[in-house]
């Protein structure tokens, strides 16, 4: 009895590990996006562009696969950072021409799909 309640912790905390939520900004009108060195960033969270992505996972490439230069994508994220992070405006800094542009805040846990321009105001 106790190994197996042992056994259905193990398996709740490593479910914990990582949460089925991501971050996705795709740019719809800069044409010259990728050359303005774009950073997404939720907190201390970094978003890359897909072409700058270290993650190999298969969920990352399929979700890179159509404009990888113009898409900012994470995926898997820690289920705390998730926590953390849920509620909280996205900040897209286009570092190139000092602009910054803030989302409007998400309500939604799990996928977050933003479009550059009309889902931020920018500064």
């Amino acid at each position: 009895m106790l190994k197996h309640f042992m056994l259905a912790a193990a398996l709740i905390l490593s479910s914990n590990l990582y949460a089925d939520c991501s971050f996705k900004i795709i740019n719809d009108s800069d044409l010259d996006f990728a050359t303005l060195n774009p950073r997404g960033t939720i907190g201390d969270l970094l978003i890359p562009l897909c072409t700058q992505n270290p993650n190999k996972d298969m969920q990352t490439l399929t979700n890179c696969a159509s404009r990888p230069d113009q898409t900012l994508y994470i995926y898997p994220h820690e289920s705390t950072t998730c926590s953390q992070v849920n509620n909280k405006p996205v900040y897209l800094h286009l570092i190139a021409i000092k602009k910054q542009c803030v989302s409007q805040p998400q309500t939604t846990l799990g996928y977050v799909e933003l479009h550059y321009p009309t889902d931020f105001t920018c500064e």
